[in-house]
Formats: structure tokens, sequence, C-alpha cells
């Protein structure tokens, strides 16, 4: 493909992972300015959602798709809030707030659908291979954060950077677009807010380290520094939303991992023999005067020297008469 002098252009400013003009809704803008040296308000064309928000549907590479849907965890509402062995009064609790900690029920349409669908042959096999394999697969820590950062208000695309969502770019929502979320830390965030600061006392002669919250957010509009301060304090909210997100998103992720080490551990237990969980069934009393029990897997566990149930072999009952072969002089005598 003949690359326009405009998408060449493009590149030759270091966006390289933009899509051609010709797919775009609506024209790439280049930014006013590549860091946070100046006070404009312009936005990097490659953070700012041009065009509209489109469900996410799997990712093609080229940073287009975004996602904007939520999925609260309910489990770990629950968890969160009550702990792993919540008492009674506590349910009671959960169940009046059944939206946030449950999730909302499904309409009538929703339930009939639900039902059509698992008379579908394939569906079933389907889903349970799926649900097999989640059980195997390693927590997504990645997933869990864009997930939650979602739920903020944050978004991001196929190939994870964050997306100037409708409010903008000049928002705390916006104002890290372009930056990859899971690649993000507090020290992110202070790299940006050391620049501008650097630039205000250069250009402008402020301080801002000595100003107030209050002061910040209340800068006067009119003075050529104000765009900057604003930047510095949208980043500053910025960081406070992100480092909340990510530790509550990286609380979601070990508690995934205590589930599905808890339930790996319950899948063993369940191979295993033991009393307290089968309710042994009472064979009687072996050879050797001892108790026989099921063990649950087809043969007795106190099997060996004989018994009701088992023989030496450990293999479950094989005598016929008085042990050994069949014997044609045995049946009928």
């Amino acid at each position: 493909m003949i690359m326009s002098p405009t998408d060449e252009n493009i590149r030759n400013q270091g966006f390289n992972f933009v899509p051609f003009n010709q797919y775009l809704a609506s024209p790439f803008q280049l930014p006013t300015s590549l860091d946070d040296t100046t006070g404009s308000t312009s936005a990097s064309g490659i953070t700012t959602i041009n065009q509209p928000i489109r469900p996410y549907v799997g990712g093609g590479g080229m940073g287009d798709m975004i996602r904007t849907d939520y999925r609260p965890d309910f489990d770990f509402r629950q968890y969160s809030e009550y702990g792993l062995n919540p008492s009674t009064a506590d349910i009671k609790q959960m169940d009046m707030n059944q939206e946030y900690f449950y999730g909302k029920p499904p309409s009538g349409l929703e339930q009939l659908a639900s039902k059509a669908f698992s008379f579908v042959p394939v569906i079933g096999p389907i889903s349970r291979v799926a649900s097999f394999l989640s059980g195997k697969m390693p927590v997504n820590q990645r997933s869990i954060l864009e997930n939650e950062l979602r739920g903020q208000g944050v978004f991001v695309d196929d190939i994870g950077r964050i997306v100037a969502g409708p409010g903008g770019y000049n928002t705390p929502e916006g104002i890290m677009a372009g930056y990859n979320a899971a690649q993000m830390s507090e020290k992110t965030f202070d790299k940006r807010t050391d620049r501008i600061g650097k630039t205000l006392a250069d250009k402008y002669g402020i301080d801002i380290s000595t100003l107030t919250d209050e002061e910040i957010e209340n800068f006067d509009p009119t003075l050529d520094a104000a765009n900057l301060v604003n930047r510095y304090n949208l980043v500053e909210k910025a960081k406070k939303n992100f480092l909340r997100t990510q530790k509550k998103a990286s609380d979601i992720a070990a508690f995934r991992t205590q589930e599905k080490a808890a339930a790996k551990s319950r899948a063993e237990s369940k191979r295993q023999y033991d009393p307290a969980v089968h309710g042994p069934t009472n064979y009687g009393l072996g050879s050797d005067g001892k108790q026989s029990y099921d063990s649950g897997m087809g043969f007795g566990i106190n099997a060996t020297t004989g018994g009701p149930v088992s023989n030496k072999s450990g293999r479950g009952r094989t005598d016929y008469m008085d042990g050994g072969l069949a014997d044609l002089v045995d049946i009928y005598d």
C-alpha cells in the first residue's frame, strides 16, 4: 500500500501505531506538543478518541478498539465486606443490597434466552471446556486492572493504552492517555508532574510545590500558566485514582489466586479417602478383626489380610467361595 504524505508525516513524528487516515472516522490530529513543556491544551491524536467509541470485539493490534464495559467482581465484594464466612446477619445485609453484592437479577427475557441456550447441543460441552480451562489458567492481572479502570471511567484500547474517552483529554480519566496501563506505576505520574513543575518554574517563576491543593484547584484561569497548573492538577488526581484502582486490582488478583488454590485442594481431597468427608460405609470386620470401609474408589481400605470386601491384592473382592480362582468342584459341592 502506498503511504500518503499525511500518513508519512505522522510516522515521521514518532506515531508509528496510528491507523492510516483512510481507516479513521476523523483525520488524525498531531499534538501541539509532545510533552508538558507548553501550556497548550491540545490533546495528542493517538490518545483522543476522535471516532465514536466502539465495543471491543477482538484486537487487531492497531489500538482502535475500545472496551467500555465493566464487570463488577461480586465474589470479591462479598469477601472484602464480610470475609470468607459471613454470618447470618451479614448474609441478610447482603440480601438487602442485592444488586451491589449479587448483581442485577436477570430479566424474564434473559432467563428465557438462557434456558433456550442450554438446549443447543454444542453449548454445554463448550461451556464445560471453557470452565475447565478457566480453572487451569493463571489469574490475568492485566485484565483485572483494565476492568477496574473501566469501572472508574478510564478506558484502554486493544493493546492496553489509556485513551481519552467522551470527557476528553483534559480530565483525570483522560490525562494519561497514550500510556500503557499495565506498565504504569507511581513513578509514571511523578515524572510528568516533575516535568510540568520544572516548566512552571523556568518559564513562569512558579514553584508549584509551595501551592496548596486548594490554590492549585482554584488557580486563576486568566493567567498564562493556568493550563499547565491545571494539567498538573489533573495528573495528580489521575495518580490517586490509578493507585487506588491498582491496589484493588491487586487484591482481587490475590483473592482469585487463593480461590483457585482452594478449589484445587478441594478437588484433590475428593480423590482421597477421608471418613469425615465420605461418610464411611461399614462393611464389617476383616479376617484380621479390623473394620473395613469403602474407600470411595471401589475397594476396602483395610484390605491387607482379606475380609468381606477385599483380599491381599488390594483390588477388592475377587474370591468366589473360599478364595482364589473359581473351581467347578467348589461351586457344585
